[in-house]
């Protein structure tokens, strides 16, 4: 029931993020829009709930959509059941030079979601309404 939830819940949020004008871009392989298409596997029923994507701006406005949300903690953690945001150039990758971390594309308005249990519905009006400020 909760791979359900998160595939559900994944993909929703994705499609929502996409669609939204201050996200650049999405990255979740659950879209058609997803570089790499997965091949077929029985063993599969979706794609999960991690979904990464870029901010239309820089640090500041990443940081300022960031700290706007309501719903998500601020880890850099997965799989709990609560959702997570990371900011991931100032969290995962803080202590790397610049250079290093633009030589791998770590860009600094990347932002990391790990969805929890939370309704889809209320997880995109918080990212909406994040997104809204910046």
């Amino acid at each position: 029931m909760r791979m359900e939830h998160h595939n559900r819940a994944g993909l929703l949020v994705a499609q929502a993020l996409e669609k939204h004008p201050k996200v650049e871009k999405v990255w979740y392989p659950g879209l058609k829009s997803h570089p790499i298409t997965p091949l077929p596997d029985n063993r599969m029923r979706g794609f999960g709930s991690v979904i990464s994507f870029l901010v239309k701006g820089d640090d500041k406005a990443t940081c300022k959509f960031i700290d706007a949300l309501e719903l998500f903690l601020i880890t850099p953690s997965l799989g709990g059941s609560e959702s997570l945001v990371t900011q991931m150039a100032t969290m995962s990758f803080f202590d790397y030079p610049a250079e290093y971390r633009k030589s791998i594309g770590m860009v600094d308005n990347l932002v990391r979601l790990a969805l929890g249990l939370e309704d889809p519905e209320d997880l995109i009006a918080d990212l909406y309404q994040a997104l809204e400020r910046v």
